[in-house]
Order: C-alpha cells, then sequence, then structure tokens
C-alpha cells in the first residue's frame, strides 16, 4: 500500500508540473474574462494561481484520495482547486454585492453532473452557485464556488473565490495556524477563543471601513494604507515564527515588513494598481519557503558584494545594505532574506540580489523631482543624481532602516527635500533663461551641501560643526546663486550647534528673512 500510494504521489505531481503552462494560459484567459465581466465593478483586483505540484502530497493523505482514484490522471483531471482564481474586495460588504453581479451578468442555466451552473452564451465559464455562501467548518460565510472552463472544448475545474481584506487575511491567519499545523496543542478552547477574538477585531475593522465609505466614500489614499497595513502584516504572519527560531527570541521587525510592503508596492496611487499588487503578494506569500533561512542566515557574513553587478544608481544603496548586513543589523539581514525567499529568482547571487532590492529602494525616493519642473530640461543637469547624492548622505548619517519606509520617514524626508529643491531652482531660474548649465555644474557642490544642511535641520537632525564650516567655506569662494539657509535652519544650528561667534556670524550671511 504505501509503495502504491508513493507512486501515486509521484506521478500525480509530474502530471500536475507537466499541466503548469496550460493551466497558466487558462488563468490568463478567465482573468481576462472575468475582468471584463465585471469591468464597471470598482474596487476589485481578480487573479489566479495554480496548484502547487509539490504540496499535492499533503491533500492526498488529508482528502484520503487514494480510496477514491486508482488513476493519478483522473485525480489531476478531477481535482476541484488545481486552478484557483480569487476576487478581492475591500469590504465584507462587497462580497455579496460581487457575487450578485457575477450571477447577473450570467444568465443562463445549465446541469453539469448533478449540479447546476450559470454562464453566458459568449463564454467558456461555468459557475456553480448552489449553497452559496457555503458555510465553513467555523462556522463562518465563504464564497467559494466549483467551477468549469472549457478549453478546446475539454473541460477544466476551477475554484473560485470571492473575499474582502479582513475576510482574506482572517483566512490566511487561520490556514496558517491551524489548517496546516499538525502538532497537537493542549488548550484548544483557548485558541479558539483567541482566534474568535481576532475574527471580531477584523470584523470591527471592516465595520469601521465601512461607516468611513459611506460617509465620505473613502480617499484612495486611506484604501491604499489599508491595503499596505493588512500587507506588512501578513509578511509579518509569514515570517515571524521563522525567524523567532532563528534567533531564539521574540524580536520586532515591523520596520523590515513596512520597508518590505514599500519596495513591493512602490509609490502607485492607483486602488486597482495597489490590489492587483496585493494579489500577486498573497500568491509569492503562498509559495514562499521558509525552512532554508537559518541556513541562509549563518551564511550571510560569508558574502562578498561585487560591485560589477551593481547597477550604476544602486551602488551607494547597495553598499548601505551591505555594510549593516556585514555589522549584524538584524533589520537589514531579515529585509535581505525575506526579500530572497518572497520575489527572487533563486539562480540569482547575493551582488544581484542587492542590484534588485537597491532599485525597488531607489524608486521609493527618485519621484521627488517632478519632471515638469525648468531644472529637468536640461539633460546636461543630472537631478536624479543630486537627489541621490542627498538622500545616501541623509541615509548614512540616520543609518536606520526606517529611513526608507514611506509610512515611517521617508515620506517626510521627501516632502522636505522636495521643497528644499524647489528653493534652490528658483534661484537658479531667477528669470533666466536658457539656464547657464556651466555655470550650474560650477556651484553643484555647494547647491548639493545647502540642500543636504537645510534638510538635515528640517528633519530635526543635526550635523558636526565641521560639516557647517565647509558649508561656509564654499559659499564665501563660489555662490554665483546667492543662497541662502531660512530662519528655521538658522535657528536650529544656534540651538544645536556650538559654533563660535565668529563662525555663527558668517552662518548669518547665510540667512534668509522669512515673512
Amino acid at each position: 500500500m504505501g509503495a502504491n500510494r508513493n507512486e501515486f504521489i509521484e506521478n500525480a505531481s509530474k502530471i500536475l508540473l507537466s499541466k503548469s503552462e496550460e493551466y497558466k494560459c487558462i488563468i490568463d484567459k478567465i482573468e481576462h474574462y472575468l475582468n471584463e465581466l465585471l469591468e464597471d465593478v470598482k474596487g476589485i483586483t481578480i487573479s489566479g494561481r495554480s496548484k502547487d505540484a509539490n504540496n499535492i502530497a499533503e491533500k492526498i493523505y488529508r482528502k484520503n484520495y487514494m480510496m477514491k482514484y486508482n488513476d493519478a490522471a483522473k485525480f489531476i483531471e478531477e481535482l476541484p482547486d488545481g486552478i484557483g482564481v480569487r476576487i478581492i474586495c475591500l469590504l465584507n460588504q462587497d462580497e455579496v454585492k460581487i457575487y450578485k453581479h457575477l450571477i447577473d451578468r450570467m444568465p443562463d442555466e445549465r446541469r453539469i453532473g448533478n449540479k447546476s451552473f450559470r454562464y453566458r452564451q459568449d463564454g467558456n465559464f461555468f459557475v456553480c452557485t448552489e449553497n452559496q455562501p457555503e458555510k465553513q467548518k467555523n462556522n463562518l460565510d465563504i464564497y467559494r464556488m466549483d467551477c468549469i472552463w472549457v478549453e478546446n472544448e475539454k473541460p477544466v475545474r476551477v475554484e473560485l473565490q470571492i473575499k474582502s481584506l479582513t475576510n482574506y487575511f482572517w483566512g490566511e491567519i487561520e490556514h496558517s495556524l491551524f489548517y496546516k499545523n499538525y502538532d497537537f496543542t493542549i488548550g484548544n478552547s483557548f485558541y479558539s477563543g483567541l482566534m474568535k477574538n481576532i475574527h471580531n477585531e477584523l470584523q470591527n475593522i471592516d465595520v469601521e471601513m465601512a461607516s468611513l465609505e459611506n460617509h465620505m466614500k473613502k480617499s484612495e489614499h486611506n484604501q491604499i494604507l489599508e491595503i499596505r497595513q493588512i500587507s506588512a502584516s501578513m509578511i509579518s504572519q509569514k515570517f515571524s515564527v521563522p525567524i523567532q527560531k532563528i534567533v531564539g527570541c521574540k524580536i520586532d521587525l515591523r520596520e523590515s515588513f513596512m520597508l518590505l510592503t514599500d519596495m513591493h508596492f512602490g509609490i502607485s496611487s492607483n486602488v486597482k494598481d495597489n490590489l492587483e499588487k496585493f494579489n500577486r503578494l498573497i500568491d509569492k506569500l503562498d509559495k514562499a519557503k521558509t525552512d532554508t533561512m537559518d541556513e541562509e542566515y549563518i551564511n550571510l557574513d560569508k558574502q562578498n558584494l561585487d560591485e560589477r553587478e551593481i547597477s550604476e544608481f544602486g551602488k551607494g544603496i547597495a553598499n548601505i545594505i551591505h555594510t549593516n548586513i556585514h555589522n549584524g543589523d538584524v533589520f537589514w539581514q531579515f529585509l535581505f532574506l525575506m526579500y530572497k525567499n518572497l520575489f527572487s529568482d533563486k539562480e540569482k547571487n547575493y551582488s544581484e540580489l542587492l542590484s534588485e532590492m537597491s532599485r525597488s529602494i531607489r524608486k521609493l525616493y527618485i519621484d521627488i523631482q517632478d519632471e515638469a519642473d525648468a531644472l529637468s530640461q536640461y539633460p546636461e543637469i543630472d537631478i536624479s543624481g543630486i537627489v541621490d547624492n542627498i538622500f545616501l548622505r541623509l541615509a548614512k548619517d540616520r543609518n536606520k532602516i526606517s529611513f526608507f519606509s514611506l509610512e515611517l520617514e521617508l515620506a517626510k524626508t521627501k516632502e522636505i527635500l522636495r521643497n528644499e529643491l524647489a528653493c534652490v531652482q528658483k534661484k537658479v531660474e531667477n528669470g533666466i533663461e536658457p539656464i547657464d548649465t556651466d555655470l550650474f555644474k560650477e556651484n553643484i557642490e555647494l547647491l548639493e551641501l545647502i540642500i543636504y544642511v537645510s534638510t538635515t535641520y528640517r528633519i530635526g537632525r543635526s550635523l558636526e560643526d565641521g560639516q557647517l564650516i565647509k558649508l561656509l567655506e564654499l559659499a564665501e569662494h563660489k555662490n554665483d546663486y546667492s543662497l541662502e539657509l531660512s530662519e528655521e535652519v538658522i535657528n536650529n544650528i544656534k540651538q544645536r550647534n556650538c559654533l563660535n561667534q565668529e563662525d555663527l556670524e558668517r552662518i548669518f550671511l547665510l540667512r534668509k528673512e522669512e515673512a
């Protein structure tokens, strides 16, 4: 029996793996079909995935499929969730609306086997609407439908789910903690009660979200913020326990989880785009393996950085990451390991991965210079290089992973730097067209330094006296644009630095009187 089971599992895995390209093609067609069918329904994203051939053994054992099937090919053909498709929406109340929209757009009915399916004459997709929503073992409702996609007159089984963000998050928590947790847990009633409390809290969040939407139709910014916060929580749920086992204690890595979330979503302010990225993250989390992280962690300090494999603009950030990893900074170490497990091609080496990460992080701040700004019209003037240089100096001063996280520090820093850059630009333009690019290049060191100094003090930090003296020396010898420091920055320098009277008076010469 054991040998037969092993052979059955091996054959089933091979067959499922051989169908991966076929399933991918079908998934693309289903996604396209449903997107067209529901094109007027706002705030949803649709994505599909095929079942992982490596995980089929667990399902065969758990469902005891050997009692029903002798033929592995027949088993795969009738596997109800070989292909899974999700429709993700924002609120719990949206689930039933989307379900009704779906059914309204599939007016025809047909009996297939012993079940009734809805479809439309011009489509290949058949949806079984019996007993919806169905009741789960935890007594919660779920819209989970058996479907059939007809490809070249051949039926392929599909599972379709409709889930809100909070219901999806709840399902992932329960799935992770109980569904594939085979250790016997003493005090199960305690954990059941705890899970019930978590579910109630998520329901409260959904009620508050719905209330806010009804009151002000929910700004896109708030929707995006909630999508990203849930995503960071899901990343935490996936990796917190493996990381705790590696380091031997609980550790607060929220800054790493948040930055990884920012790297995945980028700066997009479009809700649909963020929902699509949320769905892709779900798939990445489903497939991510954490069983080799302990070995990868041990070998981190043996990795060497080859700058030849780093893009030119990414070298500064790559060096920051590499230095912190080798200095034992767990926030950067586990950011790297989580990124590797979630987003990277396994064939890529350490330096290639750092290059990927540096590009993702750079995209979070490099948008600071508006393409419509006057200086952007001159290709000889490397504005992005200026932004890079200033940001890297600020990042090295701060030397914390939180500096690069939009929600923690980066958004505020970007806004301040954007304003400082705009002030300098006005000085450079000064009503003169075309701009003298040669003169600009001669003043570039001072331009960068005065923006750097101003931004540093305005974000609440300070510089050593020597750095301010360097600014003064440069300004005295080269300041063709009469660059200045704001009154706010001057006052901060007076409070935080110990300049002698002579140097303080020199600083005051760079003061700009503010209205």
